[in-house]
């Protein structure tokens, strides 16, 4: 079974007529970065992750021989400097959902909000400064990827690539303590999702009605919810002074969540991949 890496490169595609990206595949990228910088709200975070994201899996798309001249690693890091922001924004979002109609504890909301206070100079800064500037150029210079050529794989080959990992059956940690304590204890479903999400690109770009099967939504959708809560718990733990200090609504809603979408992923991994043995 390849490994994400190789999974990665073998987002290459399908199809005999050649397609480029539609519009400049940095636009998307270049407008985000440049309003996030100058008013970083969870909404622009938000938009900025989403470009990076489809650029990745532009680039990751290409034929090696082709593939754009910007270094991935000068786009990803774009989401590395948005990324707490983000963080922050989906853990105040599930946090006032926990709580409501009422509003959740003062002092807690409080410093989530003064954490992503600290946080947004050293982004704007960051997204400002030279480096960053010269990235875009770059970017802006950038002719598009073109998902024709030879030596590419099909999406059969891709999604069969997909269905071998080792994610799909491997369990998930029974509380989200667990895996908030061992983050290498979720770390292939991670590793599953990221494929997915190439995937997916690559499907929506050589079927653009949506006809490749199998789609993988479901599984994306499942393995991300995955992801944002222990991202939350990540966030919400030091925030409260330790595990043991968050409000026993808090730690309650975070064990039903994570029941809920350990069992959701489960059930969707045995549809996907049937276990051995099974009919």
């Amino acid at each position: 079974m390849p490994d994400r890496v190789q999974i990665q490169a073998m987002g290459t595609l399908v199809g005999s007529e050649p397609r480029g990206l539609s519009g400049h595949p940095a636009a998307a990228l270049v407008r985000a970065v440049r309003r996030a910088r100058v008013r970083p709200t969870s909404d622009r975070i938000h938009e900025l992750r989403i470009a990076v994201r489809r650029l990745e899996a532009s680039f990751g798309l290409a034929d090696p021989t082709t593939s754009p001249s910007l270094a991935t690693d000068e786009v990803t890091r774009f989401a590395r400097i948005a990324g707490e922001l983000r963080d922050l924004d989906i853990t105040d979002e599930w946090l006032a959902a926990a709580y409501h109609p009422a509003p959740p504890p003062s002092r807690l909301a409080e410093r989530l909000r003064r954490a992503r206070r600290r946080q947004e100079t050293p982004v704007v800064r960051r997204l400002s400064n030279l480096r960053s500037e010269r990235a875009l150029a770059r970017l802006r210079q950038e002719p598009g990827v073109s998902l024709d050529g030879a030596a590419r794989l099909s999406l059969d080959q891709l999604s069969a690539a997909l269905l071998g990992h080792a994610a799909w059956r491997l369990p998930v940690p029974a509380s989200i303590e667990a895996a908030v304590a061992d983050p290498s204890t979720i770390e292939p479903q991670h590793d599953l999702r990221r494929a997915l999400r190439l995937y997916r690109h690559a499907a929506r770009l050589s079927h653009p009605g949506g006809s490749a099967r199998p789609d993988f939504g479901a599984a994306q959708a499942a393995l991300a919810r995955l992801h944002d809560l222990t991202t939350i718990a990540g966030r919400l733990m030091p925030l409260a002074g330790g595990p043991d200090q968050l409000p026993a609504r808090l730690t309650e809603a975070l064990a039903v969540d994570w029941r809920r979408a350990r069992r959701g992923w489960r059930e969707i991994a045995l549809e996907t991949v049937p276990a051995r043995g099974s009919a």
